[in-house]
């Protein structure tokens, strides 16, 4: 057994919930993909969608693929995965990701909760070091009052 299988098998206590994953049974996801994609452009001219997420892409969009990706009716023309990051970005929704994710029992955030979400972790392990260093400190003068030293 190599060191990694070890680290990949073992438990981590303090995220429980990490690996608590319910799965949907949803095995077809082109209907309410095309859904989102029509979400995710409601309100603004398709064109000026496609535009920006080529720019963003590097590479064509047309208004006419958005519109085929949009439609429930065009099953040969799902939205390609690497389309997705320019589309979100382009329009400042994210409607896909936030779906797949879902799918997968999580959730994401952004922006300002994310960094909160990552500060409240780091200060979580602040404390918890804290807590070991005073419990240590503790031991310390226990054994220093033991053996006749200065408990100071």
């Amino acid at each position: 057994m190599y060191e990694d299988d070890r680290m990949i098998n073992s438990s981590d206590d303090r995220t429980p919930d990490l690996f608590d994953i319910h799965l949907e049974t949803i095995t077809d996801h082109r209907v309410a993909i095309c859904h989102l994609v029509s979400a995710i452009t409601d309100g603004d001219d398709r064109a000026r969608v496609a535009r920006r997420a080529g720019e963003i892409l590097g590479r064509g969009v047309s208004r006419a693929m958005i519109d085929a990706w949009a439609s429930p009716r065009r099953e040969a023309h799902n939205l390609p995965a690497y389309v997705v990051p320019a589309l979100e970005q382009a329009q400042g929704r994210r409607h896909i990701t936030d779906y797949l994710v879902a799918q997968h029992g999580g959730r994401v955030s952004y922006g300002t909760a994310a960094t909160r979400a990552a500060l409240d972790a780091e200060q979580a392990e602040l404390d918890a070091a804290r807590q070991r260093i005073a419990r240590r400190m503790r031991e310390l003068r226990t054994l220093r009052q033991r053996i006749g030293g200065d408990a100071a």
